[in-house]
């Protein structure tokens, strides 16, 4: 498994909504979106499955990352991506985990900062292995 960090539209961390990625991504995001779809052409088979997922490498999760500043909330999920515009924005999911959202002090935040990036709350993730 394999996880980057992308940021997301104003649909990031939204249930029922369909996200994309802020920007178009490259060559190297497109191949694994294909890896991706190729391990899921035999998901109903488990015997397929485990050979496809070999053959594949692995499967490419998104961090995607959405800082709304009408809520002061910073929104996240962990996609599954399934698919790539022709505009080169990750635009469909296999799957979807998204997380409750963590508000900031919006005292912190400067018009320059919602322009140019800022800085946003610091964010620990707990990843630990199965079984």
């Amino acid at each position: 498994m394999a996880i980057t960090a992308a940021s997301g539209d104003k649909y990031t961390g939204i249930k029922d909504a369909f996200p994309s990625t802020a920007s178009a991504k490259g060559r190297r995001t497109g191949d694994a979106i294909r890896a991706n779809n190729y391990s899921f052409a035999f998901m109903d088979d488990p015997a397929y499955a485990i050979a496809s997922t070999r053959i594949a490498g692995r499967a490419t999760w998104l961090f995607l990352i959405y800082r709304d500043m009408q809520t002061y909330n910073l929104r996240f999920e962990l996609s599954l991506p399934r698919s790539m515009a022709e505009d080169g924005h990750v635009d469909d999911w296999a799957e979807r985990i998204i997380f409750p959202p963590i508000s900031f002090d919006s005292t912190n935040v400067s018009k320059t900062d919602e322009d140019e990036g800022g800085q946003s709350p610091e964010i620990t993730v707990e990843i630990r292995k199965l079984g």
